[in-house]
C-alpha cells in the first residue's frame, strides 16, 4: 500500500516514471480537478483512504491554473484540526476534492463578476483606457499565502514543474523540485510560484519576489503566467526528466497523463481533453472532443455558480465518453472502436500506478 511514509522510489534504471500534466485555463481548472478527483477516488478504493495523487506521480507539471493545481496536489499542508507540529514530509497534500471546493469557494472572489452600477461601470471603462489587469489579485495572493504558508518548492511531496515568464529579463522560468533541492536560488516559496504562474496577462498583475543563492546573492523575479512562453507543461516535464536522466546517466521510460481544459482548433472552439501517452508510443493518445467549451464555459474568469457547476458537469461527462485517439493521417481525434470509456481507462491507469 502506498502511504505518505513510503514515498515513490528514486529515479533509477528500468523503473517507469510517471508524469501528470495539467494545462492552464483559469476557473476552467474545475474540469481537470473533477477528473483528478475521480482518479484519486479509484486509487483510494484500491490502495486505502490515505492515497493522494502525489503518491503515484514522479512529476506533476502545470502552468497557470494547472500550476496552482500541481502545487496543491503536492504541497504538504497542515490539517486545520491538527495542532501537533510535525515534519513537512509527514503532512498530506490537498485531495482533488478539496481543490474543487477551493475553486467553488474562492473563484467568485478571485474573479469578481462585473457589477452594473455607475461606479463599477466607470471604473471598468477607465481600466480599459489606462490599461492594467482586470483584477488586482489581492484576494488570490492572500488565499494562497493562507493555505501554502512557508512551504518551499523543495518541500513538495512529489516533484513539481511549474512554469512562469520573467517580464523583466524576458525569458521563461521553470520552478521544479529537482533543481530546487540542489540550487537554493530556485527554492522559492511555493506560494510565490503559485501566484506567479496564475498571473495571466490582462487578468492579474505580475508578481515580484526575491530568492538567494548559496553565496547570499539575491535573485529577483518579476513573473507572469508561464503559458506566455511555455504553454505545454507535458513537454516541459519531459525535457526536465530527460535532463535529469542524462545527469544520472540512465535511460528514460515514462508514462504520461495530460489533462487539457481546452484546445484551439480551426473554427476557434475549445475542446476539453484527456490524453494518455504510453512508453514507446509517442503521439498516440486518447481525446474526448465532443463537449465543446463555448460561451461562458470557454471563459477563464466566469465564476457564476451556474458556470462553475457546468464546468464540473463537463468534467463528469468527459469520464463517460469513449476513449479517442489521433488519426495520424488526418490529425483528427477518433473514437477507438470497442474502446473503453475514459472512466474505465482511468481505472486501468489507477491499477498500473499501484
Amino acid at each position: 500500500m502506498t502511504t505518505f511514509s513510503v514515498p515513490l522510489p528514486p529515479m533509477q534504471q528500468g523503473r517507469v516514471l510517471t508524469v501528470l500534466s495539467i494545462d492552464g485555463g483559469g476557473i476552467r481548472g474545475l474540469i481537470p480537478a473533477t477528473i483528478l478527483a475521480r482518479l484519486e477516488a479509484q486509487l483510494q478504493e484500491k490502495d486505502g483512504p490515505d492515497a493522494r495523487i502525489a503518491d503515484y506521480f514522479d512529476v506533476i507539471a502545470g502552468t497557470s491554473t494547472g500550476g496552482l493545481i500541481a502545487a496543491m496536489l503536492s504541497a504538504p499542508i497542515k490539517d486545520e484540526n491538527d495542532h501537533v507540529e510535525e515534519e513537512l514530509s509527514k503532512k498530506r497534500p490537498f485531495t482533488a476534492e478539496h481543490i474543487i471546493q477551493f475553486y467553488l469557494d474562492n473563484g467568485p472572489d478571485i474573479f469578481p463578476q462585473a457589477q452594473a452600477d455607475m461606479w463599477h461601470t466607470t471604473k471598468n471603462a477607465l481600466k480599459k483606457v489606462w490599461g492594467g489587469p482586470k483584477y488586482d489579485g489581492k484576494f488570490l495572493h492572500k488565499k494562497i499565502d493562507e493555505i501554502i504558508k512557508d512551504v518551499r518548492v523543495a518541500d513538495t511531496l512529489s516533484n513539481i514543474a511549474v512554469t512562469a515568464f520573467d517580464v523583466k529579463h524576458q525569458h521563461p522560468v521553470l520552478f521544479n523540485t529537482l533543481e530546487a533541492e540542489r540550487e537554493p536560488h530556485k527554492n522559492a516559496r511555493l506560494a510565490d510560484v503559485c501566484i506567479a504562474t496564475s498571473a495571466a496577462p490582462t487578468y492579474l498583475p505580475a508578481h515580484s519576489f526575491k530568492t538567494k543563492d548559496s553565496n547570499g546573492n539575491s535573485h529577483e523575479f518579476e513573473l507572469i503566467d508561464g503559458g506566455v512562453a511555455a504553454n505545454n507543461p507535458t513537454m516541459v516535464a519531459m525535457s526536465l526528466l530527460t535532463k535529469e536522466m542524462i545527469r544520472l546517466r540512465q535511460k528514460l521510460k515514462h508514462r504520461n497523463v495530460q489533462l487539457v481544459e481546452g484546445d484551439h482548433d480551426v473554427d476557434a472552439r475549445n475542446k476539453p481533453t484527456m490524453k494518455y501517452e504510453r512508453p514507446g508510443r509517442p503521439g498516440r493518445h486518447g481525446e474526448v472532443p465532443d463537449h465543446e467549451l463555448m460561451g461562458e464555459t470557454a471563459s477563464v474568469d466566469c465564476t457564476t455558480k451556474k458556470n462553475m457547476d457546468k464546468l464540473i458537469e463537463i468534467g463528469k461527462k468527459l469520464l463517460k465518453e469513449p476513449v479517442a485517439k489521433v488519426n495520424v493521417d488526418t490529425g483528427v481525434y477518433e473514437t477507438v472502436p470497442g474502446g473503453p470509456t475514459n472512466d474505465k481507462a482511468l481505472e486501468k491507469l489507477a491499477t498500473k500506478l499501484l
